[in-house]
């Protein structure tokens, strides 16, 4: 695993390691009316002001960052974690705006739980794919789909998701797939109201769109918590830190 992060111990301080570090900044001259390119080095100007000091490298885990805003904002508070292959550490970043560079910060003894709190079907887009793709299915039998499909997403097992690798612009909302057992489910009750080869259509329908950013992939919310806790014997005393 690479060392991406430098972390000063006396000084609980991060250098987190990137292609930029060597990137100039630009700064107006007022003699020459102009921007100038200043050259930087972010490593060697850590290394320096943190000599003699007791520095330690760390390696992010990969996945492991999340967010509780939308991942395109620059600005946004986030969380990831780091190992120096014995403990894994939980480490903050955020900026207050666009125009100042990440600050990082080790969250001492404290961990990060995510969970999944709501599950809903696409119920609006899936009308609009049935209505474009089936010319027999009238208004009817589409709500009565949704209807159905909406039920059986409703008793899905928030802790056993299949996500799917689809960026939905926030780290808090996912897709994942439906499972057997509510595919099964929406097909026993789609034979009271279509014919054969309707269920066969609309079989191969679900399977088609149950992937990646398909109408009939379900829409999982998730709430991030952050405990810190501190060892007392065997017991922990957990205070609640954040709660999104």
């Amino acid at each position: 695993m690479n060392k991406d992060i430098i972390h000063c111990l006396e000084c609980n301080k991060i250098l987190r390691k990137t292609d930029h570090d060597n990137a100039p900044i630009f700064v107006f001259d007022k003699n020459l009316n102009d921007f100038i390119s200043v050259p930087k080095d972010d490593y060697k100007d850590f290394t320096i002001e943190h000599k003699g000091h007791h520095l330690r490298e760390l390696s992010v885990l990969e996945d492991s960052s999340i967010s509780k805003m939308s991942c395109r904002d620059k600005a946004q508070v986030g969380y990831f974690k780091a190992t120096n292959g014995k403990k894994v550490f939980l480490i903050k970043k955020w900026r207050n705006n666009i125009n100042e560079p990440l600050h990082y910060k080790i969250m001492e003894d404290s961990r990060l739980k995510v969970k999944n709190v709501k599950v809903t079907c696409q119920a609006d887009l899936i009308r609009i794919h049935l209505k474009k793709q089936f010319v027999w299915m009238d208004n009817g039998k589409i709500e009565r789909f949704v209807e159905i499909a909406a039920h059986s997403v409703e008793k899905m097992d928030l802790s056993a998701m299949e996500e799917c690798f689809w960026d939905t612009g926030d780290s808090m909302v996912v897709l994942a797939k439906l499972g057997f057992q509510e595919i099964r489910e929406i097909l026993r009750e789609c034979q009271k109201f279509l014919t054969w080869v309707q269920l066969k259509s609309i079989r191969d329908f679900i399977e088609e769109n149950n992937c990646d950013n398909g109408v009939m992939t379900v829409i999982v919310h998730k709430k991030m918590r952050i405990e810190r806790f501190n060892l007392r014997g065997i017991r922990h005393k957990r205070k609640i830190i954040f709660n999104s």
